[in-house]
Protein backbone atom coordinates (compact mmCIF):
# COMPACT_ATOMS: atom_id res chain seq x y z
CA UNK A 1 0.00 0.00 0.00
CA UNK A 2 0.75 3.51 -0.74
CA UNK A 3 2.57 5.34 2.56
CA UNK A 4 0.84 8.32 3.81
CA UNK A 5 1.78 11.73 4.38
CA UNK A 6 3.28 11.30 7.92
CA UNK A 7 4.82 7.97 6.92
CA UNK A 8 6.21 9.73 4.19
CA UNK A 9 7.41 12.50 6.48
CA UNK A 10 9.82 10.05 7.90
CA UNK A 11 10.98 7.66 5.12
CA UNK A 12 12.37 10.26 2.87
CA UNK A 13 15.04 12.03 5.23
CA UNK A 14 15.84 8.12 6.41
CA UNK A 15 16.64 6.82 3.22
CA UNK A 16 20.31 7.37 3.87
CA UNK A 17 21.76 8.04 7.32
CA UNK A 18 18.50 6.19 9.14
CA UNK A 19 17.24 9.65 10.67
CA UNK A 20 14.27 8.48 12.96
CA UNK A 21 15.27 5.08 13.04
CA UNK A 22 13.83 4.01 16.72
CA UNK A 23 15.49 1.89 19.21
CA UNK A 24 14.14 0.10 22.26
CA UNK A 25 16.97 -1.69 24.53
CA UNK A 26 15.93 -3.89 27.64
CA UNK A 27 17.73 -5.33 30.05
CA UNK A 28 16.56 -8.77 31.57
CA UNK A 29 17.66 -11.51 33.40
CA UNK A 30 16.12 -15.39 32.80
CA UNK A 31 17.24 -18.71 33.54
CA UNK A 32 19.45 -19.82 29.89
CA UNK A 33 16.79 -22.39 28.52
CA UNK A 34 13.99 -19.66 27.82
CA UNK A 35 16.13 -17.57 25.98
CA UNK A 36 17.83 -19.60 23.27
CA UNK A 37 18.46 -18.95 19.43
CA UNK A 38 16.00 -21.58 18.94
CA UNK A 39 13.38 -19.82 21.26
CA UNK A 40 14.01 -16.34 20.18
CA UNK A 41 14.05 -17.53 16.18
CA UNK A 42 10.41 -19.07 17.06
CA UNK A 43 8.98 -16.15 18.89
CA UNK A 44 10.18 -13.21 16.38
CA UNK A 45 8.70 -15.21 13.51
CA UNK A 46 5.48 -15.61 15.52
CA UNK A 47 5.78 -11.52 15.53
CA UNK A 48 6.88 -10.81 12.28
CA UNK A 49 3.31 -13.41 10.98
CA UNK A 50 1.24 -11.58 13.51
CA UNK A 51 2.67 -7.76 12.24
CA UNK A 52 2.79 -7.82 8.42
CA UNK A 53 5.05 -4.62 8.71
CA UNK A 54 7.80 -6.44 10.58
CA UNK A 55 8.30 -8.49 7.27
CA UNK A 56 7.53 -5.61 4.98
CA UNK A 57 9.87 -3.62 2.70
CA UNK A 58 9.75 -0.32 0.73
CA UNK A 59 9.98 1.03 -2.28
CA UNK A 60 10.53 4.76 -3.20
CA UNK A 61 7.51 5.48 -6.26
CA UNK A 62 9.27 8.41 -7.94
CA UNK A 63 6.71 8.42 -10.85
CA UNK A 64 4.07 10.08 -8.04
CA UNK A 65 6.44 12.64 -6.89
CA UNK A 66 8.66 10.94 -4.03
CA UNK A 67 6.16 8.89 -3.10
CA UNK A 68 6.77 5.17 -2.02
CA UNK A 69 4.89 1.80 -1.09
CA UNK A 70 4.64 -0.99 1.63
CA UNK A 71 5.46 -4.15 -0.19
CA UNK A 72 4.90 -7.31 1.86
CA UNK A 73 5.35 -10.97 0.16
CA UNK A 74 3.42 -13.48 2.36
CA UNK A 75 5.41 -16.43 3.38
CA UNK A 76 3.80 -19.70 1.78
CA UNK A 77 4.70 -21.86 4.62
CA UNK A 78 5.99 -21.92 8.33
CA UNK A 79 9.32 -23.23 7.60
CA UNK A 80 9.58 -20.16 4.85
CA UNK A 81 8.69 -17.25 7.84
CA UNK A 82 11.43 -18.57 10.04
CA UNK A 83 13.81 -18.78 7.57
CA UNK A 84 13.16 -15.22 6.10
CA UNK A 85 12.94 -14.23 9.89
CA UNK A 86 16.83 -14.84 10.12
CA UNK A 87 18.09 -12.12 8.44
CA UNK A 88 16.53 -9.49 10.51
CA UNK A 89 17.19 -11.82 14.41
CA UNK A 90 21.36 -11.21 15.32
CA UNK A 91 22.57 -12.75 18.29
CA UNK A 92 25.73 -11.02 19.96
CA UNK A 93 27.87 -11.32 22.74
CA UNK A 94 28.34 -7.34 23.73
CA UNK A 95 27.79 -4.81 26.52
CA UNK A 96 24.49 -2.64 25.82
CA UNK A 97 27.19 0.05 25.24
CA UNK A 98 28.37 -1.35 22.45
CA UNK A 99 25.43 -2.38 20.88
CA UNK A 100 23.15 1.17 21.43
CA UNK A 101 26.21 3.15 20.12
CA UNK A 102 26.59 0.86 17.38
CA UNK A 103 23.23 1.69 16.35
CA UNK A 104 23.24 5.36 16.78
CA UNK A 105 26.56 5.77 15.41
CA UNK A 106 27.58 3.18 13.17
CA UNK A 107 26.25 2.49 9.48
CA UNK A 108 22.66 2.52 9.73
CA UNK A 109 21.53 -0.99 10.57
CA UNK A 110 17.97 -1.06 8.82
CA UNK A 111 17.25 -0.49 5.36
CA UNK A 112 14.49 -0.53 2.60
CA UNK A 113 14.67 -4.10 2.92
CA UNK A 114 15.06 -4.86 6.53
CA UNK A 115 12.70 -2.33 8.00
CA UNK A 116 13.10 -3.71 11.64
CA UNK A 117 15.05 -6.18 13.59
CA UNK A 118 15.98 -7.83 16.69
CA UNK A 119 19.10 -8.00 18.57
CA UNK A 120 20.33 -10.29 21.60
CA UNK A 121 23.15 -10.33 23.50
CA UNK A 122 23.96 -12.38 26.71
CA UNK A 123 26.67 -14.68 27.80
CA UNK A 124 24.99 -17.55 26.52
CA UNK A 125 25.71 -16.86 22.72
CA UNK A 126 29.55 -16.27 23.96
CA UNK A 127 30.32 -19.89 21.74
CA UNK A 128 27.77 -19.13 19.10
CA UNK A 129 29.66 -19.81 15.68
CA UNK A 130 28.23 -17.49 13.55
CA UNK A 131 25.91 -14.70 15.45
CA UNK A 132 23.19 -13.61 13.57
CA UNK A 133 22.34 -16.30 11.97
CA UNK A 134 19.84 -18.89 13.25
CA UNK A 135 19.47 -22.30 12.18
CA UNK A 136 15.67 -23.21 11.94
CA UNK A 137 14.21 -25.20 14.90
CA UNK A 138 13.94 -29.52 13.67
CA UNK A 139 10.63 -30.73 13.28
CA UNK A 140 9.02 -30.87 16.66
CA UNK A 141 8.44 -34.67 17.89
CA UNK A 142 9.87 -34.09 21.45
CA UNK A 143 7.82 -33.66 24.56
CA UNK A 144 6.41 -30.22 25.49
CA UNK A 145 8.45 -30.32 28.84
CA UNK A 146 11.67 -30.48 26.58
CA UNK A 147 13.57 -27.83 28.77
CA UNK A 148 17.53 -28.45 30.10
CA UNK A 149 17.32 -26.31 33.25
CA UNK A 150 20.31 -23.96 34.21
CA UNK A 151 21.19 -23.50 37.74
CA UNK A 152 20.75 -19.80 38.04
CA UNK A 153 19.65 -16.41 35.73
CA UNK A 154 21.73 -14.79 33.22
CA UNK A 155 21.55 -11.28 32.03
CA UNK A 156 20.52 -10.36 28.75
CA UNK A 157 20.48 -7.29 26.58
CA UNK A 158 17.71 -6.75 23.98
CA UNK A 159 17.42 -4.46 21.19
CA UNK A 160 14.02 -4.06 19.34
CA UNK A 161 15.06 -1.72 16.27
CA UNK A 162 12.35 -0.20 13.94
CA UNK A 163 11.91 2.64 10.90
CA UNK A 164 10.24 5.12 12.29
CA UNK A 165 8.01 4.95 9.39
CA UNK A 166 6.88 2.01 10.43
CA UNK A 167 5.54 3.04 13.90
CA UNK A 168 5.87 4.86 17.26
CA UNK A 169 6.83 4.50 20.30
CA UNK A 170 3.29 2.71 21.29
CA UNK A 171 3.84 -0.03 18.93
CA UNK A 172 7.60 -0.54 20.00
CA UNK A 173 6.93 -1.36 23.70
CA UNK A 174 4.05 -3.58 23.01
CA UNK A 175 5.83 -6.00 20.89
CA UNK A 176 8.33 -6.26 23.32
CA UNK A 177 5.65 -7.03 25.87
CA UNK A 178 4.25 -9.48 22.84
CA UNK A 179 7.58 -11.05 22.85
CA UNK A 180 8.48 -11.30 26.66
CA UNK A 181 4.83 -12.80 26.81
CA UNK A 182 5.67 -15.49 24.02
CA UNK A 183 9.22 -16.62 25.81
CA UNK A 184 8.57 -17.13 29.42
CA UNK A 185 4.61 -15.98 29.92
CA UNK A 186 2.59 -19.46 31.21
CA UNK A 187 0.80 -21.60 27.84
CA UNK A 188 -2.00 -21.28 29.55
CA UNK A 189 -1.83 -17.26 28.50
CA UNK A 190 -1.65 -18.34 24.85
CA UNK A 191 -3.95 -20.37 22.41
CA UNK A 192 -1.76 -23.28 21.66
CA UNK A 193 -3.61 -25.94 19.45
CA UNK A 194 -4.60 -28.91 21.07
CA UNK A 195 -1.56 -30.95 22.21
CA UNK A 196 -2.52 -34.35 24.18
CA UNK A 197 0.56 -34.14 26.37
CA UNK A 198 0.09 -30.70 27.85
CA UNK A 199 -1.44 -31.20 31.25
CA UNK A 200 -1.78 -28.97 34.16
CA UNK A 201 1.90 -28.77 34.82
CA UNK A 202 2.92 -27.24 31.05
CA UNK A 203 0.00 -24.99 31.08
CA UNK A 204 1.82 -23.10 34.08
CA UNK A 205 5.04 -23.24 33.02
CA UNK A 206 6.19 -21.10 29.36
CA UNK A 207 5.76 -23.10 26.20
CA UNK A 208 8.27 -25.09 24.97
CA UNK A 209 9.97 -25.22 21.75
CA UNK A 210 7.68 -27.76 20.55
CA UNK A 211 4.77 -25.51 21.59
CA UNK A 212 6.27 -22.38 20.12
CA UNK A 213 6.35 -24.14 16.74
CA UNK A 214 2.90 -25.56 17.58
CA UNK A 215 1.82 -21.56 18.02
CA UNK A 216 3.68 -20.83 14.99
CA UNK A 217 2.05 -23.54 12.31
CA UNK A 218 -1.41 -21.58 13.91
CA UNK A 219 -0.53 -18.23 13.52
CA UNK A 220 0.41 -18.77 10.09
CA UNK A 221 -2.63 -21.14 9.18
CA UNK A 222 -5.35 -18.64 10.71
CA UNK A 223 -3.62 -15.73 8.09
CA UNK A 224 -2.23 -17.96 5.37
CA UNK A 225 -3.89 -21.47 4.96
CA UNK A 226 -7.17 -22.18 2.75
CA UNK A 227 -8.93 -20.40 4.80
CA UNK A 228 -7.69 -17.35 5.33
CA UNK A 229 -9.31 -13.99 5.54
CA UNK A 230 -6.56 -12.37 3.73
CA UNK A 231 -6.90 -14.46 0.27
CA UNK A 232 -7.46 -13.15 -3.04
CA UNK A 233 -9.83 -10.24 -2.62
CA UNK A 234 -10.09 -9.95 0.67
CA UNK A 235 -9.14 -7.02 3.26
CA UNK A 236 -5.46 -6.17 2.92
CA UNK A 237 -2.80 -7.27 6.11
CA UNK A 238 -1.39 -4.34 6.33
CA UNK A 239 -2.55 -1.71 8.58
CA UNK A 240 -4.01 1.47 6.83
CA UNK A 241 -2.45 4.54 7.18
CA UNK A 242 -2.87 7.33 9.61
CA UNK A 243 -4.51 9.57 7.44
CA UNK A 244 -6.98 7.61 5.79
CA UNK A 245 -8.47 6.49 9.30
CA UNK A 246 -8.01 10.06 10.59
CA UNK A 247 -10.41 11.34 8.10
CA UNK A 248 -13.15 13.22 9.16
CA UNK A 249 -15.90 13.45 9.26
CA UNK A 250 -17.00 10.69 6.87
CA UNK A 251 -17.03 11.07 3.35
CA UNK A 252 -20.88 10.71 3.61
CA UNK A 253 -21.14 14.17 5.03
CA UNK A 254 -17.99 16.30 3.53
CA UNK A 255 -17.04 19.77 5.09
CA UNK A 256 -18.65 22.88 3.29
CA UNK A 257 -16.43 25.51 1.78
CA UNK A 258 -16.75 27.78 4.38
CA UNK A 259 -15.84 25.10 7.07
CA UNK A 260 -12.89 24.31 5.07
CA UNK A 261 -12.22 28.14 4.70
CA UNK A 262 -12.72 28.50 8.81
CA UNK A 263 -10.47 25.40 9.34
CA UNK A 264 -8.04 27.19 7.40
CA UNK A 265 -7.98 30.30 9.22
CA UNK A 266 -8.13 29.02 12.49
CA UNK A 267 -5.47 26.92 11.42
CA UNK A 268 -3.10 29.84 10.63
CA UNK A 269 -3.72 31.77 13.63
CA UNK A 270 -2.62 28.54 15.50
CA UNK A 271 0.64 28.46 13.86
CA UNK A 272 1.09 32.14 13.99
CA UNK A 273 1.06 31.95 18.09
CA UNK A 274 3.93 29.46 17.65
CA UNK A 275 7.08 31.60 18.40
CA UNK A 276 10.58 30.62 19.50
CA UNK A 277 13.65 31.91 19.39
CA UNK A 278 16.13 29.53 21.15
CA UNK A 279 17.99 26.53 19.69
CA UNK A 280 21.30 24.94 20.25
CA UNK A 281 23.99 25.49 17.54
CA UNK A 282 24.24 23.08 14.87
CA UNK A 283 27.33 21.47 13.73
CA UNK A 284 29.01 22.83 11.00
CA UNK A 285 28.89 19.59 8.59
CA UNK A 286 26.74 16.56 8.54
CA UNK A 287 28.40 13.99 11.08
CA UNK A 288 27.07 12.46 13.57
CA UNK A 289 27.72 11.23 17.36
CA UNK A 290 24.84 10.96 19.34
CA UNK A 291 25.15 10.97 22.69
CA UNK A 292 22.78 9.35 25.46
CA UNK A 293 22.84 10.06 28.90
CA UNK A 294 20.53 7.96 31.42
CA UNK A 295 19.06 8.87 34.95
CA UNK A 296 17.17 6.24 36.92
CA UNK A 297 15.72 7.27 40.60
CA UNK A 298 15.23 5.26 42.93
CA UNK A 299 11.70 3.83 44.26
CA UNK A 300 11.09 5.89 47.33
CA UNK A 301 12.61 9.30 45.42
CA UNK A 302 10.36 8.45 42.57
CA UNK A 303 7.29 7.71 44.77
CA UNK A 304 7.97 11.10 46.55
CA UNK A 305 8.47 12.95 43.19
CA UNK A 306 4.79 11.60 41.85
CA UNK A 307 3.38 12.79 44.93
CA UNK A 308 4.66 15.84 45.00
CA UNK A 309 3.42 16.68 41.29
CA UNK A 310 0.24 15.23 42.03
CA UNK A 311 -0.01 17.29 45.56
CA UNK A 312 0.85 20.57 42.90
CA UNK A 313 -2.06 19.53 40.03
CA UNK A 314 0.51 18.90 37.46
CA UNK A 315 2.41 15.18 36.32
CA UNK A 316 5.82 14.57 35.88
CA UNK A 317 5.82 15.51 32.41
CA UNK A 318 4.51 18.90 32.56
CA UNK A 319 7.52 19.20 35.26
CA UNK A 320 10.17 18.18 32.82
CA UNK A 321 8.92 21.27 30.23
CA UNK A 322 9.54 23.39 33.43
CA UNK A 323 12.68 21.48 33.84
CA UNK A 324 14.13 22.19 30.49
CA UNK A 325 13.00 25.89 30.98
CA UNK A 326 15.39 26.33 33.66
CA UNK A 327 18.20 24.11 32.28
CA UNK A 328 18.09 25.99 29.21
CA UNK A 329 18.12 29.21 31.46
CA UNK A 330 21.41 28.18 33.02
CA UNK A 331 23.11 27.76 29.77
CA UNK A 332 21.66 30.69 27.90
CA UNK A 333 24.02 33.61 26.67
CA UNK A 334 22.62 37.56 27.26
CA UNK A 335 19.90 38.89 24.69
CA UNK A 336 17.81 35.73 24.50
CA UNK A 337 15.24 36.39 26.65
CA UNK A 338 13.53 38.75 23.94
CA UNK A 339 11.62 35.74 22.73
CA UNK A 340 9.57 32.66 24.47
CA UNK A 341 11.18 29.16 24.50
CA UNK A 342 9.42 26.41 22.36
CA UNK A 343 9.55 22.48 22.81
CA UNK A 344 8.01 20.26 20.70
CA UNK A 345 6.31 16.52 21.73
CA UNK A 346 4.41 13.52 20.59
CA UNK A 347 0.93 13.84 20.37
CA UNK A 348 -0.97 9.79 20.68
CA UNK A 349 -3.38 9.73 17.87
CA UNK A 350 -4.83 6.18 18.20
CA UNK A 351 -7.85 7.28 20.37
CA UNK A 352 -8.78 9.38 17.54
CA UNK A 353 -9.06 6.75 14.78
CA UNK A 354 -11.64 5.53 12.79
CA UNK A 355 -11.69 1.98 12.88
CA UNK A 356 -9.85 -0.08 10.39
CA UNK A 357 -12.03 -0.87 7.57
CA UNK A 358 -12.54 -4.45 7.87
CA UNK A 359 -10.72 -4.88 10.71
CA UNK A 360 -9.79 -8.27 11.83
CA UNK A 361 -9.54 -8.99 15.82
CA UNK A 362 -5.88 -9.64 14.90
CA UNK A 363 -5.04 -6.70 13.50
CA UNK A 364 -1.93 -5.38 14.48
CA UNK A 365 -0.34 -1.98 16.39
CA UNK A 366 2.32 -1.92 13.93
CA UNK A 367 1.47 1.31 12.45
CA UNK A 368 2.46 5.54 12.94
CA UNK A 369 -0.27 6.95 14.83
CA UNK A 370 1.29 10.43 16.25
CA UNK A 371 1.23 14.03 15.67
CA UNK A 372 2.98 17.09 17.43
CA UNK A 373 2.38 19.39 19.62
CA UNK A 374 4.39 22.39 20.82
CA UNK A 375 4.44 24.33 24.28
CA UNK A 376 5.88 27.85 24.15
CA UNK A 377 7.30 28.91 27.65
CA UNK A 378 8.24 32.56 28.85
CA UNK A 379 12.49 32.82 29.62
CA UNK A 380 12.01 36.37 31.67
CA UNK A 381 13.04 36.05 35.14
CA UNK A 382 13.94 32.42 34.39
CA UNK A 383 16.50 31.45 37.57
CA UNK A 384 19.95 31.51 36.22
CA UNK A 385 19.53 34.15 33.42
CA UNK A 386 21.59 37.04 33.55
CA UNK A 387 19.00 39.61 34.10
CA UNK A 388 17.26 38.05 36.94
CA UNK A 389 19.38 37.85 40.42
CA UNK A 390 20.54 34.79 42.23
CA UNK A 391 17.47 32.80 42.98
CA UNK A 392 17.34 30.36 46.00
CA UNK A 393 15.83 26.73 45.40
CA UNK A 394 12.46 27.56 46.35
CA UNK A 395 12.63 30.48 43.83
CA UNK A 396 13.54 27.94 40.95
CA UNK A 397 10.75 25.90 42.19
CA UNK A 398 8.19 27.86 42.41
CA UNK A 399 9.28 28.75 38.53
CA UNK A 400 9.41 25.22 37.49
CA UNK A 401 6.04 25.13 38.54
CA UNK A 402 4.73 27.68 37.14
CA UNK A 403 6.00 26.58 33.65
CA UNK A 404 4.66 23.03 34.77
CA UNK A 405 0.92 24.57 34.91
CA UNK A 406 1.62 26.45 31.63
CA UNK A 407 2.68 23.17 29.84
CA UNK A 408 -0.05 21.68 31.62
CA UNK A 409 -2.60 24.10 29.76
CA UNK A 410 -0.97 23.87 26.36
CA UNK A 411 -1.09 20.20 26.41
CA UNK A 412 -4.15 19.65 27.26
CA UNK A 413 -5.40 22.19 24.92
CA UNK A 414 -3.60 20.26 22.00
CA UNK A 415 -5.19 17.08 22.95
CA UNK A 416 -8.82 18.26 24.11
CA UNK A 417 -9.21 20.63 20.97
CA UNK A 418 -11.96 20.59 18.92
CA UNK A 419 -10.23 20.37 15.03
CA UNK A 420 -7.59 18.22 16.24
CA UNK A 421 -8.30 15.71 13.48
CA UNK A 422 -8.64 18.30 10.77
CA UNK A 423 -4.99 20.14 12.75
CA UNK A 424 -3.42 16.67 12.78
CA UNK A 425 -4.62 16.03 8.57
CA UNK A 426 -3.42 19.18 7.44
CA UNK A 427 0.09 19.15 9.69
CA UNK A 428 0.44 15.75 8.24
CA UNK A 429 0.23 16.73 4.77
CA UNK A 430 2.43 19.95 5.35
CA UNK A 431 5.24 17.78 6.38
CA UNK A 432 5.08 15.07 3.78
CA UNK A 433 4.98 18.33 0.90
CA UNK A 434 7.92 19.43 3.05
CA UNK A 435 9.53 16.00 2.81
CA UNK A 436 9.41 15.20 -0.85
CA UNK A 437 10.63 19.28 -1.69
CA UNK A 438 14.29 18.29 0.46
CA UNK A 439 14.17 14.42 -0.56
CA UNK A 440 14.64 16.61 -4.06
CA UNK A 441 17.03 18.80 -3.41
CA UNK A 442 18.89 16.25 -1.27
CA UNK A 443 19.33 13.95 -3.95
CA UNK A 444 20.00 17.11 -6.51
CA UNK A 445 23.02 17.43 -4.24
CA UNK A 446 23.98 14.59 -3.95
CA UNK A 447 23.83 13.81 -8.13
CA UNK A 448 26.03 17.36 -8.40
CA UNK A 449 28.23 16.16 -5.70
CA UNK A 450 28.75 12.65 -7.34
CA UNK A 451 29.29 14.37 -11.19
CA UNK A 452 31.88 16.84 -9.82
CA UNK A 453 33.84 14.44 -8.12
CA UNK A 454 33.91 12.15 -11.72
CA UNK A 455 35.30 15.42 -13.12
CA UNK A 456 37.62 17.29 -10.89
CA UNK A 457 40.95 16.36 -9.18
CA UNK A 458 40.80 14.52 -5.44
CA UNK A 459 41.91 17.68 -4.27
CA UNK A 460 38.66 19.66 -4.99
CA UNK A 461 36.26 16.77 -3.99
CA UNK A 462 35.87 18.24 -0.62
CA UNK A 463 34.34 21.53 -2.50
CA UNK A 464 32.57 20.04 -5.03
CA UNK A 465 30.96 18.07 -2.29
CA UNK A 466 29.69 21.50 -0.10
CA UNK A 467 25.36 21.97 -1.45
CA UNK A 468 25.16 18.60 -0.04
CA UNK A 469 25.20 19.99 3.33
CA UNK A 470 23.00 22.72 3.13
CA UNK A 471 19.61 21.12 4.23
CA UNK A 472 21.20 20.05 7.36
CA UNK A 473 20.18 23.01 8.84
CA UNK A 474 16.83 23.31 7.38
CA UNK A 475 13.80 21.80 9.03
CA UNK A 476 13.32 19.59 6.60
CA UNK A 477 10.40 17.07 8.10
CA UNK A 478 11.72 17.06 11.77
CA UNK A 479 9.08 17.31 14.07
CA UNK A 480 10.28 20.67 15.16
CA UNK A 481 8.96 22.00 11.44
CA UNK A 482 5.60 21.19 12.22
CA UNK A 483 5.87 24.64 13.94
CA UNK A 484 6.51 26.63 11.13
CA UNK A 485 4.32 29.75 11.51
CA UNK A 486 1.59 29.89 8.18
CA UNK A 487 1.37 34.07 8.52
CA UNK A 488 3.85 35.78 11.01
CA UNK A 489 7.69 36.31 9.94
CA UNK A 490 8.25 35.54 13.71
CA UNK A 491 11.11 33.15 14.80
CA UNK A 492 9.22 29.42 15.05
CA UNK A 493 12.68 27.43 16.13
CA UNK A 494 12.14 24.43 19.01
CA UNK A 495 15.05 24.00 21.07
CA UNK A 496 14.23 20.29 21.80
CA UNK A 497 11.68 17.46 21.74
CA UNK A 498 10.29 15.98 24.94
CA UNK A 499 9.12 12.71 24.29
CA UNK A 500 6.91 11.82 27.49
CA UNK A 501 5.88 8.15 27.53
CA UNK A 502 4.82 7.99 30.88
CA UNK A 503 3.81 4.70 33.21
CA UNK A 504 5.29 1.92 30.95
CA UNK A 505 4.62 -0.45 33.67
CA UNK A 506 0.76 -0.33 32.13
CA UNK A 507 2.65 -1.88 29.32
CA UNK A 508 4.68 -4.27 29.58
CA UNK A 509 2.84 -7.15 32.51
CA UNK A 510 5.73 -8.22 34.49
CA UNK A 511 3.58 -10.74 36.46
CA UNK A 512 2.53 -12.08 33.35
CA UNK A 513 6.28 -13.44 33.04
CA UNK A 514 7.82 -14.47 36.50
CA UNK A 515 10.69 -16.30 35.34
CA UNK A 516 12.27 -13.38 33.37
CA UNK A 517 12.81 -10.12 35.29
CA UNK A 518 12.84 -6.78 32.97
CA UNK A 519 15.29 -4.25 35.05
CA UNK A 520 16.48 -1.93 32.77
CA UNK A 521 14.91 0.73 29.69
CA UNK A 522 16.27 2.79 27.56
CA UNK A 523 14.94 3.99 24.29
CA UNK A 524 15.63 6.57 21.67
CA UNK A 525 16.69 6.70 17.78
CA UNK A 526 19.16 8.10 15.13
CA UNK A 527 19.08 11.63 15.12
CA UNK A 528 19.50 14.35 12.92
CA UNK A 529 22.68 16.36 12.90
CA UNK A 530 22.08 18.96 15.93
CA UNK A 531 19.15 17.89 17.47
CA UNK A 532 18.02 16.97 20.90
CA UNK A 533 15.85 14.61 22.65
CA UNK A 534 14.54 13.75 25.79
CA UNK A 535 12.76 10.90 27.35
CA UNK A 536 10.66 10.95 30.43
CA UNK A 537 8.81 7.43 31.70
CA UNK A 538 8.14 5.47 34.56
CA UNK A 539 9.29 1.64 34.83
CA UNK A 540 9.38 -0.67 37.43
CA UNK A 541 8.71 1.84 39.82
CA UNK A 542 11.28 4.21 39.08
CA UNK A 543 11.09 7.45 37.19
CA UNK A 544 14.15 7.82 33.97
CA UNK A 545 15.12 10.29 32.41
CA UNK A 546 16.95 9.83 28.86
CA UNK A 547 18.46 12.75 27.22
CA UNK A 548 19.99 11.92 23.67
CA UNK A 549 21.81 14.60 21.92
CA UNK A 550 23.82 15.00 18.32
Amino acid sequence: RPLGDSELSYFLPSRKEGVNDMYLHLAFSAYPHLVTPRRLALAWTIMRVRHPLLAARVELDLEHGYGANFLYMPPPSPLSALLSAQHSLLLRHAPKQVLIDAYLNGPRSLSNDRLAMLIVSGDAFRGEPNPGVVTPPATPGTSPAEFSFAPQPQEFDLLLCAAHFLGDGIALHTCANEFFMLLAAPAASHYVPEHPSLGPEQLNAPLSDTALHSLLEHEWEVRWGPASPYSAGGPSPLPPSLESRLAAPSAAAPLSTFQRVAHDLAFRRAQARLVGGHGFARPPTRTHQTLLRTHAFPPALTAHILARCKRHGVSVSHVLFGGCAVGWARVGGGGWEQLPLMMYSALNLRPHLAPAPDSDPRASYWFLAVGYFNVVLPVFGLPGNEAAPASSQTATTKTVLHRAHLAKQQTATAARHPLLRPYALRMARERGERARVWAGVDDAAEREAALAAQAAAPASTASASAPASAPASAPASAPASVSTPAVSTAPSKALIGLSLLGNLDAIYKHATYPSLSLHTLTTGSRQRSGSALLFGYTFKGRLWVSLGWD
